[in-house]
């Protein structure tokens, strides 16, 4: 394809599409000015029907509720007429066609006419009807929705405004409207014969159309138009396209709907469009057949300025080492741009040279650079400026990577000798570049490393802490077990000789017994002869007490031999001489007498006196029977404490056995611990003596502690 193919094609395309923009730009202009006219009719009729529709209900709504609150005034029995006249003037103020009060205390109602009624009488109560209810319950003004009033077939409507009294519902005054205006005023709003107007209720039914056999039926237009965001837009109603407008008729909460038959509305665009695409065609027509003959003329010398050029590339792409001069021989603009052309041919092969050199130069200095040698600039220059600005950019490259590793080999010189202290930073580098992340990298391993050495820093302390600690404790132990083991012998020393009193006391325990036994055997041998001596007691006491019984004869018969003397003396005294031998021998029997009584008294005194010691070794006879049965008690008691003492004994014995076989192991176990403190303190000396190396070794390093506070609470 040549090149004139090549302009015509792009240019015809371009005409053409130029023609269907401006085409497009006149009918979108006009379409949009047309759509934002209708727009605006729209908005404005419906704006406007709705505010008179809405000032037109809103002033009989304000005449109604001026006379509830005048009828607050009057007292309805007394002043009935008076009211009645009120009403009257509403009425004919407002161009009402009926005016009336309903009262909610009895249903009472009283009307314009004269005419009164009550529920009872007239079977009407108004306490039942919509208007009274929606009033009631509102408790503001208000009207009721459109219906056909029964007398008149008019369309009608009803006005209604509470009667409030001291906060307490009294009854309603209400009103019936015949709507005759606002239908008219509705259905004469028209745009052209493609667009009418129409009311709408707030629950989606028609209230008023110029088609009456939609009335009080469901408006699909307004189920669509209500979830626009603003008060117009477009809907499609059984495959028809309609511009739609909506006002809100605030007294009522109707609204009042404008719509247009899109169609019929944008029928003149439709037919503009079609004369601008006639048009269109022809003008692009005749325009690509005066450019096919123009380029035809215009591009012939161009053959030659072509040659040249490819000669001249060939040089540029190194295909050839010399270059051909274009034709200048056209005395056009082509032979001036081929002169033009000339003259900057040489001046781009010297610069080409100079360029040429420069990159060769540039070249081996990369190469070294490469292989890390950082000394290496480049010193060429050439007056390609882009070449010249690459070069400065090179060698400032070149110097600032030499900086940024100089900077980096400074701070991991510093690491070698063990100072971790100083952070890796490099000004002017590219974030994300692999500078910051070789820089990241570097201060990573120097906070692990600061961590590392910290860490074992916090770990020696700890450790060197923990390993006095240790050998503090393992020193106590060690000692304790030395000071148990050593108890231990004694308690065993102790404890074998408690083992050996134990059963020595249980040999003399059994022998206590034998002896017991043999004691009880003598006691009941003492028991027996004291018995004896007992019963040979009485028998010398028996016999005692014969002896007293002769002693007792011979003192009478020492009393009666001595009476005789006596008689005997007093004869001889009385015979005189004669009696003299008589009396002599009457003294010596009295004398033999005396002496006899004396000497029956001296035995008697005896044999009393023997009797007494008789009488005192049985009582102590007696009471040696007594002890010689509580000795036999005793013993037995004895005997019985003996054998709970041997029992016992014997049991002591085991246990005390026992405790010695478990104070043995107990021993052995001390031994054994005694072993492992020492043991134990051997290896708390070597962990001291590691921490303190490992501690000695990290304070040799340079670097930031990040458990400071620990450390010194350790080092404490």
């Amino acid at each position: 394809m040549n090149i004139k193919t090549k302009i015509l094609l792009p240019l015809s395309l371009l005409i053409a599409i130029s023609y269907m923009i401006l085409g497009y730009r006149m009918l979108s202009s006009n379409y949009d000015s047309h759509y934002e006219n209708l727009k605006e009719k729209e908005l404005l009729l419906v704006n406007n029907g709705a505010k008179y529709v809405d000032n037109y209900l809103q002033s009989k709504i304000d005449i109604i509720v001026s006379l509830s609150k005048k009828v607050t005034h009057f007292n309805r029995d007394i002043q009935l007429e008076d009211l009645r006249k009120i009403i009257n003037l509403s009425k004919d103020a407002g161009s009402f066609g009926s005016v009336y009060i309903g009262f909610e205390e009895d249903g009472f109602m009283t009307r314009w006419s004269g005419r009164d009624t009550t529920p009872a009488k007239d079977k009407y109560d108004p306490r039942s009807r919509p208007w009274f209810k929606s009033a009631l319950n509102s408790k503001k003004a208000g009207i009721t929705k459109p219906y056909v009033d029964d007398a008149t077939k008019k369309l009608t409507i009803s006005v209604y405004s509470p009667i409030i009294e001291n906060n307490k519902f009294i009854g309603v005054v209400g009103s019936d409207i015949f709507i005759d205006e606002i239908v008219s005023t509705v259905l004469n709003i028209n745009i052209e014969d493609y667009g009418f107007a129409y009311l709408v209720g707030n629950d989606g039914n028609t209230l008023v159309h110029k088609d009456t056999s939609l009335t009080n039926k469901p408006n699909t237009t307004y189920n669509e138009v209500m979830n626009y965001k603003e008060a117009f837009g477009e809907v499609t109603i059984n495959h028809l396209d309609k511009l739609v407008a909506f006002s809100n008729i605030q007294s009522t909460n109707w609204y009042l709907l404008v719509e247009i038959d899109k169609e019929k509305a944008f029928k003149p665009i439709y037919s503009e469009l079609t004369i601008i695409t006639f048009l269109a065609l022809f003008f692009l027509a005749f325009t690509i057949i005066c450019f096919y003959f123009f380029l035809g003329k215009v591009l012939a010398p161009l053959n030659k300025f072509q040659t040249g050029l490819l000669s001249f590339f060939g040089y540029l792409n190194k295909k050839t080492t010399s270059i051909e001069t274009l034709d200048t021989s056209s005395n056009d603009e082509f032979g001036s741009m081929a002169k033009i052309v000339n003259e900057n041919i040489q001046k781009t092969k010297k610069l080409m040279d100079e360029d040429q050199q420069l990159m060769d130069e540039a070249k081996a200095v990369i190469n070294r650079v490469t292989n890390g040698w950082y000394s290496q600039h480049i010193e060429l220059s050439t007056k390609n400026t882009s070449l010249n600005e690459f070069k400065d950019d090179v060698n400032n490259m070149i110097i600032a990577t030499r900086k940024h590793f100089t900077d980096i080999n400074t701070i991991l010189s510093q690491y070698t000798h063990y100072d971790y202290t100083q952070k890796l930073t490099l000004n002017d580098i590219e974030k994300g570049g692999v500078l910051e992340i070789l820089i990241i990298g570097i201060n990573k391993l120097r906070d692990s490393i600061n961590g590392m050495l910290s860490e074992n820093k916090y770990t020696g302390l700890t450790l060197q802490t923990s390993a006095h600690d240790l050998l503090g404790n393992v020193d106590i132990l060690s000692i304790a077990s030395n000071n148990a083991a050593t108890s231990l012998e004694e308690t065993a020393s102790a404890l074998e000789e408690i083992t050996s009193t134990i059963t020595s006391n249980t040999h003399n325990v059994i022998s206590m017994s034998e002896y017991a036994n043999e004691l009880l055997t003598s006691a009941d041998d003492g028991e027996k002869l004291a018995n004896q001596t007992t019963i040979s007691m009485d028998e010398i006491n028996t016999h005692i007490n014969e002896i007293n019984d002769a002693i007792g004869v011979i003192d009478q018969i020492a009393f009666q031999t001595n009476i005789l003397s006596l008689n005997a003396a007093v004869e001889a005294a009385t015979a005189g001489e004669a009696g003299k031998g008589f009396a002599v021998v009457a003294q010596e029997v009295r004398n033999l007498a005396s002496r006899s009584a004396e000497a029956a008294n001296e035995i008697k005194q005896l044999v009393e006196n023997a009797t007494a010691k008789a009488n005192s070794g049985k009582d102590i006879a007696d009471k040696m029977i007594l002890g010689y049965n509580n000795l036999n008690q005793n013993i037995s008691k004895t005997l019985e404490l003996i054998g709970d003492i041997e029992t016992s004994s014997k049991e002591q014995q085991s246990g005390i056995e026992q405790i010695n076989n478990a104070v043995t192991t107990l021993d052995t176990q001390t031994q054994k611990n005694a072993n492992v403190a020492s043991e134990t303190k051997e290896i708390a000396s070597s962990t001291l003596t590691l921490a303190t190396s490992v501690v000695e070794d990290t304070k040799k390093k340079k670097f930031i502690e990040t458990h400071q506070e620990s450390t010194k609470k350790k080092v404490d």
